[in-house]
Formats: C-alpha cells, sequence, structure tokens
C-alpha cells in the first residue's frame, strides 16, 4: 500500500512538471492563434486556380508579343492586359517561394510550441521568439492575401478582356 502511494506521488509530480504554467499557456493560445491566420492564408492562396492562371499567362505572353509587333497606339485596354501580365507574372515568380515559406512557418510555430511545452525557454525569449514570428507571419500573409487577392481579380476580368484583345489582334493582322 505504501509503494502504491509513493508511486502515485511520483506520477503526479511527473504529471505536474510536465504540465505548462499560465504564461507558457497564454502564449501557446496565441501561437494557435496564429496558426490558424496562417491556415486560413494558405488555404485562400492554395484555392487559386493555378491552372488557368498559367494557361492565361501563355495566352497574355502571345498576344503582347503580337500586340508589340504591330503598330496599336496603346490603349488603356491594351494597358490594363499588360498590368494583368505582371500580376500573373509576379504570382508565378513568388509561388515557390511562398509555399516554401508556409511550410517553414508552420514548422517555427510548432518548434516554438514544442520549447514552450517541455519549458525550454524562460518568459523573454517566449516573448521574443513569439514576436518574431508574429511579424514574420504577418509579412507572409499579406503578401499571400495581396497576390491571391490580386489574381483572382485578374482571372475573373481574364476571359473578357482575353476576347477583346484577341478582336484587336484579329482586325490588325486581317488589316495587314
Amino acid at each position: 500500500m505504501k509503494s502504491i502511494r509513493v508511486f502515485s506521488i511520483v506520477v503526479l509530480v511527473g504529471l505536474l512538471a510536465c504540465g505548462v504554467n499560465e504564461e507558457q499557456r497564454l502564449y501557446l493560445d496565441k501561437i494557435d492563434s496564429l496558426q490558424t491566420v496562417l491556415d486560413s492564408a494558405e488555404n485562400q492562396y492554395l484555392s487559386l486556380d493555378t491552372n488557368k492562371l498559367y494557361q492565361s499567362y501563355d495566352v497574355l505572353n502571345t498576344n503582347m508579343a503580337r500586340l508589340q509587333t504591330s503598330d496599336t497606339v496603346l490603349s488603356d485596354t491594351v494597358k490594363i492586359y499588360a498590368f494583368m501580365q505582371k500580376t500573373f507574372k509576379r504570382f508565378i515568380e513568388d509561388h515557390r517561394e511562398i509555399r516554401e515559406e508556409i511550410a517553414y512557418s508552420k514548422d517555427q510555430l510548432a518548434t516554438l510550441k514544442k520549447d514552450i511545452r517541455k519549458g525550454r525557454l524562460p518568459e523573454d525569449l517566449m516573448q521574443e521568439y513569439y514576436h518574431t514570428e508574429e511579424v514574420a507571419l504577418g509579412r507572409l500573409t499579406h503578401k499571400m492575401w495581396f497576390n491571391s487577392e490580386s489574381v483572382a481579380h485578374q482571372l475573373q476580368s481574364f476571359d473578357y478582356l482575353n476576347e477583346h484583345i484577341e478582336g484587336i489582334i484579329h482586325r490588325y493582322e486581317k488589316n495587314q
């Protein structure tokens, strides 16, 4: 009976030692909030129809090359089309890097939570590391939301604008 009490006390002390204090719980909750923000931004970012984006970008490049060989005065429509090309290009160039940053941020947040749970970080380092991750995640999610919103808007307009541009090209080439 005495050994059961001693064993129970040892287990209880062990469980208490493994638990997290109030300050650690606060930072774990804050990190969970950051993970939620990152997951939300990632879902929005990855929900874009990248197949349509790449196809549209190829069509844009082909048509812009055709327009540059003509003497067409750049109308507002063509300027918008050229801007669309830049938006798609920026997204395509940043896409792999952003996906890598998402994975890295997730890993950083998981590691920070693990270190806090294991009691490896004093309060000042918890605060410093959390702030560092919060700032980095803010920059990343802003970039993701900006890129995805810009591309989503441009993709909605692409079909109509592309039809108009191809009409301009066709009329020009027919008159040549």
